[in-house]
């Protein structure tokens, strides 16, 4: 018995022991403000407990920072924008190399070269050795124009520099004489210039209507010429439309047709040996063009254009056969019907 109350006396004590140290950690423990982040050295089993609170805190605090979503700040500058800066400066370093440079240079001193070139190539254009010394005028159909009109008209004068004139502006000047057709101006190097001018050719001339006694030249294209007293062919042109006619410019178009009939009858007329003997031509009617023979007290009615030269032929016959009467031919008949021209003298 003795025995085994020691062994149990033995172990009462151990928890005697054990129930008092127990008691220590729990008034250290209540002492302490905040153990959970502190690590007791010495008491492994609430060691173990304390470190496992702080890793699991700690792991909370990483998802939540995980979990977070930061804004980018696009002002700021990113490890990618700070790459792209860098290359973009590596790259406009990179731009201007030695090469380039040589080529940017060659190309300035090429332009500088030009322009002291061009000066030079000025200058000597404009020098004396360039001034005009004679002016060559040659005229085609010269019937009108004068040398010293066509000096005044091109602005163009001896002594002046041959490459200060303006062709354009002197071929307009000379144009706006209604004689003159077509200008060519050309430079004879060093100092001739050599005009050229087609002068207008009078074709028909028409009969003034308002004087009755002054004529109006007319070239072939119908562009009116001139106006005169003095007549000038055999024949004049009446009854036509334009009212107010503009020297330098044409007709109107019904009287540019009437034109065009006209150089017609008077090439058949010609053909025929009368054309001499015309007088007149009426070309108010394109029905019926009037042909007056004056010398020989007659009127041909030629009708329209049609047929000019059996028609003309057949006025020459009548003439010839009614050559001691005067009166009227009649041409302008239907043959298809069965009509034939004939002649009815004068009451």
């Amino acid at each position: 018995m003795a025995k085994g109350t020691k062994k149990r006396a033995i172990i009462y004590s151990n928890v005697k022991e054990n129930k008092k140290l127990a008691e220590e950690r729990q008034k250290i423990m209540q002492n302490q403000i905040n153990l959970d982040d502190e690590v007791i050295i010495g008491f492994n089993n609430s060691g173990k407990k304390v470190t496992e609170k702080n890793s699991l805190r700690t792991k909370k605090k990483k998802k939540q920072k995980d979990n977070t979503i930061i804004k980018p700040d696009n002002n700021a500058p990113t490890r990618k924008n700070k790459s792209t800066i860098n290359q973009t400066n590596k790259n406009s370093k990179a731009k201007i190399n030695p090469q380039q440079r040589k080529k940017v240079i060659l190309v300035i001193k090429i332009m500088i070269a030009s322009i002291i070139l061009i000066t030079a190539v000025i200058a000597f254009l404009k020098s004396p050795i360039f001034n005009i010394k004679n002016i060559a005028i040659s005229v085609e159909n010269n019937n009108a124009l004068t040398e010293s009109e066509i000096n005044a008209l091109s602005h163009i004068y001896v002594g002046q520099n041959m490459f200060s004139i303006n062709k354009k502006e002197s071929i307009k000047s000379l144009q706006s004489n209604p004689y003159v057709e077509s200008v060519k101006i050309s430079r004879k190097i060093p100092s001739q210039i050599h005009i050229s001018i087609v002068e207008r050719k009078i074709k028909f001339q028409l009969q003034n209507e308002n004087d009755g006694e002054s004529y109006i030249y007319i070239d072939k294209q119908g562009y009116a010429i001139d106006k005169s007293n003095e007549k000038k062919g055999n024949f004049v042109v009446t009854g036509y439309k334009t009212k107010e006619i503009r020297y330098g410019e044409k007709l109107e178009n019904e009287d540019l047709e009437g034109l065009t009939i006209v150089m017609q009858i008077a090439q058949e007329a010609q053909n025929n040996g009368i054309i001499d003997s015309i007088s007149k031509i009426d070309i108010s009617n394109h029905d019926d063009y009037l042909i007056y023979f004056d010398s020989k007290g007659k009127i041909a009615h030629l009708g329209d254009a049609s047929a000019l030269n059996s028609k003309v032929a057949r006025i020459k016959k009548i003439m010839e056969i009614e050559q001691d009467y005067a009166g009227e031919i009649f041409v302008n008949v239907d043959l298809n019907n069965g009509e034939y021209p004939y002649f009815r003298e004068s009451v």
